[in-house]
């Protein structure tokens, strides 16, 4: 049975598929942006976007580096992008900074996630208390420092509730993949079981149906008057009764009694079924062609395992 991915295996397929995405997409912006920030001459703009890209890509094409490594290298790609155009577009750039704790949270942890969020809050306080980034607050002013603190704690309090949803999600995703790997293993425990119970089935009957003597195997059915309808008969029996195999197969053995089977014998025996109690008896049967035959015969009972033995109180 195919095994169930734990939660480290789907961010490895995350992180490589995000990457390959996240290439094409900045390829297909950053070019442009690029090229429209050296027409207004912003060339920090162009540089920014041209690195970002080829360490991007960088990362893409290193996969065979540890998947730590390669991942703390994306955060550190956004993080960077962020105060890059925090410092050269404004404060709408924040938006950019959300990526570096959502994606941690993902793709490395709550904690690691939590640790990312408040650096990047106290990287945006200390751009805007220094006067290196403009951050703007209706009603503060020309106040720098408390404008640096309301966006930072505005920051921290909008990242905490998105990245702390993430984390209980990815929680709750990872218990369910623990249980679905238990349940995996418990399934292919019982298949070996199975083989092995199978397996030693088919050596048993292999070896009954070569046996000299006549056996039938019967399944008891607990109701009155009920008939037990035979479900493995050996080839000795065959041979003995000239009965075929498919012609037993669903009969009761009153397919083998004639006018001189003793009938009280026969209701003993049946007795003894229906107690779940061995039995022996001496029988007249007959075979398919009406010869009669003395046989001696010995019924054991066979339980299940999960079948109700019978009370011997």
């Amino acid at each position: 049975m195919k095994q169930f991915d734990d939660i480290a295996h789907w961010r490895i397929r995350i992180f490589s598929r995000l990457m390959t995405t996240t290439l094409l997409l900045g390829t297909a912006t950053a070019i442009p942006s690029a090229l429209l920030a050296l027409a207004d001459g912003l060339a920090g703009i162009a540089v920014l976007d041209a690195v970002a890209l080829a360490w991007i890509f960088a990362i893409w094409c290193l996969d065979r580096l540890p998947y730590t490594l390669r991942m703390l290298n994306f955060l550190v790609v956004l993080y960077v992008v962020g105060i890059g155009l925090m410092l050269t577009v404004g404060s709408i750039s924040q938006i950019y900074l959300v990526g570096p704790p959502v994606m941690a949270v993902i793709l490395l942890g709550t904690r690691q996630a939590l640790a990312i969020l408040v650096f990047t809050a106290l990287s945006i306080f200390a751009l805007g208390a220094s006067g290196k980034a403009e951050l703007v607050v209706m009603g503060l002013g020309a106040q720098p420092l408390l404008a640096a603190s309301a966006v930072c704690i505005n920051f921290l309090c909008v990242g905490a509730i998105i990245t702390l949803t993430c984390g209980t999600l990815i929680k709750g995703l990872t218990a369910t993949l623990d249980e679905m790997q238990g349940v995996a293993a418990s399934l292919e425990a019982k298949q070996d079981e199975l083989r092995a119970a199978d397996g030693e089935l088919r050596l048993t009957a292999a070896a009954v149906a070569r046996l000299n003597d006549m056996v039938l195997i019967a399944r008891a059915v607990d109701l009155p008057g009920a008939e037990q309808p035979i479900i493995f008969a050996n080839d000795a029996f065959l041979r003995r009764t000239g009965y075929a195999r498919e012609e037993v197969i669903g009969r009761s053995m009153g397919l083998l009694h004639g006018p001189d089977t003793d009938p009280d014998e026969v209701a003993r025996t049946l007795a003894a079924v229906a107690d779940n109690r061995a039995v022996r008896a001496e029988l007249v049967n007959y075979t398919k062609d009406g010869d009669p035959y003395w046989v001696e015969m010995e019924l054991v009972p066979f339980f299940q395992t999960y079948a109700k033995l019978p009370d011997t109180t």
